[in-house]
């Protein structure tokens, strides 16, 4: 019962000093920098967050466990001293008897209870306490213990934290979003549009609802059309479909479609059917030069009002994304 009393101990106070401020940060970084909800993130991933709550919380439980041992001592003059000028301060010392706890091992020695009791007798100085602070005690007082191998302790520790790391981080990554936050904020700070264009207050056909909605593959000013032949190329003709001229061909296996016209920029999607991806380029009707404006993620239904692109990212779970006309603040 004593054992089960201690684990429980060890448990809310990992809880209280570790886990809850680890969530706070965590609702800082996800749900007001990058307004992932933690309930729906955990709710998704609730088995992989009880692994990594035991693979945490089994390894430190015993690690700092109640535990009793004892080393031969000819004599208890001087151990205070020694300890004091080693990694150890002593709080109590009355008689035989004494209460010492660890200076070093922060913040584990604030959290948990880290006070180990030692009681001389019979030419034996015994200890209880912390199983580690227990074992550490006895090999600077020149003792013996049955867990000398350092860095093997050292290393298989930092991999248990390092895991629970990686299992709380790992389902914001994937679920949460994240991702394409670090994508989008990655884009607007390196996007390459080097001409600003603004939307014309006159309406182009083609950029109508209806329109986009049945794939977009013709527009028209008052001069040309613009048109998706066999499914890869761009031409423009002149009103009637006369003396149509290429403008763009797509590479093999990609697609071109959603054509939108602002002004002299012609605005298209080019899927790739391998990779599985959609970016979103603009091309210079003037010098009929294309530059790309979005290629992180599978761009598609694009619709442009007043100033700004709508689209959905088919690699985003569907999200509706925006940006200006520029590829600017996605």
């Amino acid at each position: 019962m004593e054992k089960i009393r201690d684990w429980i101990d060890i448990g809310l106070r990992a809880t209280m000093g570790y886990l809850i401020p680890i969530f706070f940060i965590l609702y800082v970084i996800l749900e007001v920098t990058f307004n992932i909800e933690l309930y729906n993130l955990f709710e998704e991933s609730f088995i992989l967050f009880l692994i990594a709550l035991s693979s945490y919380l089994v390894p430190l439980i015993k690690r700092y466990q109640y535990h009793k041992a004892g080393i031969y001592l000819p004599t208890f003059e001087g151990v205070k001293k020694t300890l004091n000028e080693n990694r150890w301060e002593v709080l109590v010392l009355h008689n035989n008897e004494m209460i010492v706890r660890p200076r070093f091992d922060f913040p584990n020695r604030i959290v948990l209870n880290s006070k180990i009791s030692a009681e001389y007798k019979q030419n034996r100085l015994e200890f209880a306490g912390p199983y580690y602070y227990v074992d550490q005690l006895i090999i600077d007082l020149g003792g013996d213990t049955s867990d000398r191998d350092k860095k093997k302790e050292k290393g298989w520790y930092k991999s248990t934290i390092g895991a629970v790391a990686f299992a709380i981080i790992f389902p914001s990554i994937l679920n949460g979003g994240m991702l394409w936050e670090i994508k989008r904020l990655y884009h607007n700070n390196f996007v390459e549009a080097e001409t600003i264009v603004e939307m014309p207050e006159d309406q182009i056909i083609g950029n109508s609802v209806e329109n986009i909605n049945n794939g977009s593959f013709a527009v028209a000013n008052d001069r040309y059309i613009f048109y998706v032949e066999e499914g890869y190329q761009i031409k423009k003709a002149k009103q009637e479909l006369r003396d149509s001229q290429t403008l763009v061909t797509a590479e093999k296996n990609r697609e071109i479609e959603e054509l939108n016209l602002v002004g002299d920029w012609l605005y298209y999607t080019e899927q790739d059917f391998i990779e599985d991806k959609a970016a979103l380029k603009r091309m210079n009707l003037e010098n009929e030069k294309s530059e790309t404006l979005y290629m992180m993620g599978g761009a598609t239904q694009l619709h442009i009002y007043d100033n700004w692109i709508y689209f959905i990212n088919a690699e985003d779970e569907s999200s509706l994304y925006k940006m200006d006309l520029n590829g600017n603040d996605v």
